[in-house]
């Protein structure tokens, strides 16, 4: 089973590391974060699980600057897949994290996304 990276010792100077106390994945299994396969319906229903639940989370934007400082490109955080992180620019992910509220489904990211692409 894979686990979640090590956080960074620092994040942004105002919060301390332990930011993923308040993470709304550290009691969920982590294999929901690391679907297997793209393609397949089960693993996109299992990335839309995933999803869900970064986008509810208080505490998104720390995962996402924490990916993005480490270099982890495996599985979904912060609401993003490998593939999603690899396409956009950090500073368009930032953004994003940032306006993306609980209610707000994959559907909706994934629009949000290609717009900032286009």
């Amino acid at each position: 089973m894979r686990g979640m990276p090590r956080p960074s010792p620092k994040l942004d100077g105002d919060r301390p590391d332990d930011w993923r106390e308040s993470a709304l994945c550290k009691d969920e299994d982590p294999e929901l974060w690391f679907p297997l396969g793209h393609i397949s319906p089960s693993a996109l229903y299992q990335a839309e699980q995933a999803k869900s639940i970064c986008y509810a989370c208080s505490v998104r934007f720390e995962c996402l600057e924490d990916v993005l400082n480490s270099g982890d490109s495996f599985g979904i955080r912060a609401g993003f897949d490998e593939q999603e992180r690899l396409k956009t620019h950090p500073d368009t992910l930032r953004r994003l994290a940032s306006e993306t509220q609980a209610d707000d489904g994959p559907n909706r990211v994934v629009g949000r996304l290609a717009e900032s692409c286009a």
